[in-house]
């Protein structure tokens, strides 16, 4: 354990933390400025350049294309939705599970990881298979689960 004394008078301080709240703003709104707001539009609805983009949402229903999805393409491979609260595994053998990405528990939101076919949410270390029921708690709630369809590369979620 280290010990000391912070030796700094309100005047400093004062100063110091007024300085602070004078570049903020600056700071900021550049770091804002460089930002890509743009950065996933390549992901949402619409089209862009005659593609279809990766993910669509319609009428209780998100639509995902698997071939713009290297996230989904393999086995362990998952994907969240944070517009949609959901969350999707590649479990194997072409197939795919859709669970709400709010674990249970205490409505933690994407703290997921996915190793081995077992989801844990690490705000508490839940743990759950991939059609949502509970494999240890604390959570005593499953997941929700959502029927999938898939035809050829698009796969449906209904949600």
């Amino acid at each position: 354990m280290k010990t000391g004394k912070v030796e700094l008078e309100r005047r400093d301080f004062i100063k110091k933390i007024g300085k602070f709240a004078i570049v903020s703003p600056f700071v900021l709104s550049s770091i804002l400025a460089c930002s890509d707001d743009d950065a996933n539009d390549d992901l949402m609805d619409g089209e862009m350049d005659g593609e279809l983009e990766a993910i669509k949402f319609s009428d209780g229903q998100i639509s995902l294309n698997l071939d713009l999805l290297d996230e989904l393409n393999q086995p362990g491979g998952w994907l969240i939705i944070d517009e949609r609260k959901v969350l999707i595994l590649n479990t194997g053998d072409g197939e795919f599970s859709a669970l709400s990405s709010i674990c249970t528990h205490q409505q933690c939101d994407n703290n997921w990881t996915f190793k081995e076919g077992i989801l844990n949410c690490t705000c508490h270390n839940s743990l759950f298979e991939t059609d949502g029921s509970i494999i240890n708690g604390p959570a005593n709630t499953p997941l929700a689960s959502y029927d999938t369809s898939q035809v050829d590369n698009l796969l449906t979620i209904f949600k």
